[in-house]
């Protein structure tokens, strides 16, 4: 197992942001309530999971001077989040801003209002094959296949195939007395 490498990732994130606004009475804003304060409060959860697995061979100088690297992985991210608002309208006309926002009761409450939008996931498997042969002919396939439920039912995957191929010029005899001022010309 000398030539394979294995990696893991595994990463969570996780946030809670308050937005607290509260609005006095002489400000444009208030107008629309008789110029008396009115406050709100948001509280936003969010939280992100990410698990990737990656294995990778690589074979060098094997039947000559063959050369193959070899990678396949998969991914998996998941997003959700929460949204609660609360706020009052028509405070008392001195009432501060830390009063306000710590005992809303003192205005008259709007329904609070809540929002847990679906979470959103994807499933992502790729992998790449890279071939060289004397460092002088390359190529290279590599797929993707990504799935999510945001997508369309019935069209949730997406295929995301590529090839590529070069060919090292510097490396090639006829261009080797070229070297120190052409050090890696390649044709793709």
């Amino acid at each position: 197992l000398k030539d394979f490498v294995y990696r893991l990732e595994f990463g969570q994130q996780y946030q809670k942001n308050l937005t607290e606004a509260y609005y006095g009475m002489n400000t444009s804003a208030a107008q629309q309530y008789g110029n008396m304060p009115f406050a709100s409060k948001d509280l936003n959860d969010g939280s992100i999971l990410r698990l990737a697995n990656v294995l990778t061979y690589n074979k060098k100088n094997f039947s000559g001077e063959n050369n193959i690297t070899v990678m396949i992985g998969q991914e998996i991210n998941q997003s959700s989040s929460s949204l609660l608002t609360a706020s009052a309208k028509y405070f008392p006309q001195y009432t501060s801003k830390d009063n306000a926002l710590s005992m809303m009761q003192l205005g008259r409450a709007d329904p609070i209002s809540s929002s847990y939008p679906p979470d959103a996931k994807i499933a992502s498997f790729f992998g790449r094959m890279n071939y060289d042969y004397a460092g002088k002919y390359l190529a290279a396939v590599t797929f993707r296949a990504d799935g999510s439920n945001k997508f369309a039912p019935g069209n949730r995957w997406g295929f995301f195939p590529a090839a590529s191929g070069a060919w090292r010029l510097s490396e090639e005899n006829f261009l080797k007395e070229n070297k120190d001022w052409l050090s890696n010309l390649k044709l793709r």
